[in-house]
């Protein structure tokens, strides 16, 4: 019996030829040969490459930039740019808006100097006008020095003629009075622009030069820097809310007028409640009876020969009725804000003194009886809130009553029956004549 052939496993059968290979085996490694290892991507060397040139790129542009400056042309010596600095405006920041205007090549150059200084706490906000050519190092000055515009503040209670003498001052004459009154009489200049003033009494802008400080640049007229009060003006009253006014069929322009008596009679705690007593007033029949007014008039405190005098001009409202035909003054937003929505009294007269602290201490009273007792010394000081409740439920009602039982002809010898609304008082009493002084001096 022949043997049986030895069966071995191997992975090349004997009969395969040299150059086979095992099914397992790569199938780019020779038989024989250790397999070679796979190969690694190329991507991530792309990307690292792509990276590499973008940085390249970004450095060149930048050393580009810096050799190059700003593409801006800079201002010639002979051309002027004006730039505002904000409150709270950073070096950088200022050093952009310096490029933008084409004062410096780069903003760098601005804030570099600033660090050389180490003036960067001293750089001051506001309107600014530099030509070209400016060293920076004049630039860092004049921002630390801060703007050489002028400025004028018109305060509170000041009549257009008053304001014009202010900014005569303020610009050492630049601005005289004289022009700036020719603008401030001549309304309809403005009407267009400003539909507001479409109804002004003598085509004057009397109430709407709002008190605020202006800055006055050195280009400025009289008739750009009437502009910008109207403007003021504008914005200041865009949100008060006249329909309380309305209702009572006071326009706008009456709110104004209003206004401009409440600043001349009232502190700041209670114009509300002075501005409810004319509301009363009016409602019952009476006479305003604002000295304020006729002070208006005849430029300085009336005296009785005075309210005789000019008894038949509508600015008197010891005689006449109702509201005067303009403002009396500019008046604050506050006072505006009092004349739209006054307080709800029943509240017909107010007195006002000073006490033996020197503060300024108001009486309001709803007859004339406890008036009086309040310029005899027997009232009690009002304490702002006293009016609301109860006591003003029934405020139109007393005011109309009250108004019948103390009218009297103004011009009647006995007119003294009945004391002014605000601060005159009888020869046994005190007169205030606080609040009028400035009409003596500047109309």
């Amino acid at each position: 019996m022949a043997p049986r052939k030895r069966v071995t496993s191997s992975s090349r059968p004997s009969h395969a030829p040299r150059n086979a290979q095992p099914v397992s085996a790569r199938q780019d490694a020779p038989y024989g040969a250790v397999a070679a290892k796979p190969k690694k991507s190329m991507r991530p060397a792309i990307v690292l490459v792509v990276i590499l040139v973008i940085i390249l790129l970004v450095v060149f542009g930048i050393v580009r930039g810096c050799m190059m400056g700003s593409s801006r042309p800079l201002l010639s010596p002979n051309e002027e740019a004006t730039i505002v600095i904000e409150e709270g405006a950073s070096a950088n920041s200022i050093g952009q808006l310096l490029e933008d205007y084409g004062l410096v090549a780069r903003s760098s150059e601005f804030t570099d100097e600033v660090k050389r200084e180490d003036a960067a706490a001293n750089l001051k906000p506001g309107t600014y006008t530099f030509v070209g050519g400016t060293s920076t190092a004049d630039l860092v000055a004049q921002i630390s020095e801060g703007p050489q515009t002028e400025t004028v503040t018109v305060p509170e209670g000041k009549t257009c003629s008053a304001t014009a003498e202010l900014v005569d001052a303020a610009t050492n004459g630049r601005i005289t009075a004289e022009d700036f009154m020719k603008c401030a009489n001549n309304a309809a200049d403005y009407q267009a622009d400003y539909k507001f003033l479409k109804d002004v009494y003598d085509n004057s802008l009397e109430g709407f030069l709002f008190p605020k400080t202006y800055e006055i640049a050195k280009d400025d007229t009289a008739d750009t820097l009437v502009r910008k009060m109207l403007d003021q003006y504008q914005a200041e009253v865009k949100d008060i809310d006249y329909s309380y006014a309305e209702s009572k069929n006071l326009t706008q322009y009456d709110v104004l007028i209003l206004a401009s008596i409440v600043e001349r009679e009232s502190a700041a705690d209670v114009r509300s409640e002075v501005s409810s007593v004319f509301y009363n007033r009016l409602s019952g029949g009476m006479q305003l009876q604002s000295d304020a007014t006729t002070a208006y008039l005849v430029n300085g405190d009336p005296t009785p020969e005075d309210l005789e005098r000019t008894a038949e001009n509508p600015y008197n409202t010891q005689y006449n009725y109702g509201l005067p035909p303009g403002p009396i003054c500019s008046p604050s937003v506050e006072s505006i804000e009092a004349a739209a929505n006054p307080a709800k009294t029943d509240f017909l007269y107010f007195f006002f003194q000073e006490d033996d602290k020197g503060e300024m201490q108001y009486y309001f009273s709803v007859d004339y009886d406890q008036h009086q007792a309040a310029i005899n010394g027997e009232g009690t000081p009002y304490k702002v809130g006293e009016a609301s409740g109860e006591k003003a439920k029934d405020a139109e009602a007393k005011s109309s009553s009250a108004a019948a039982e103390a009218e009297q002809p103004a011009a009647d010898d006995n007119a003294e029956a009945e004391a002014p609304a605000d601060e005159y008082v009888e020869p046994e009493g005190e007169y205030v004549e606080e609040g009028y002084d400035e009409y003596d001096e500047e109309g």
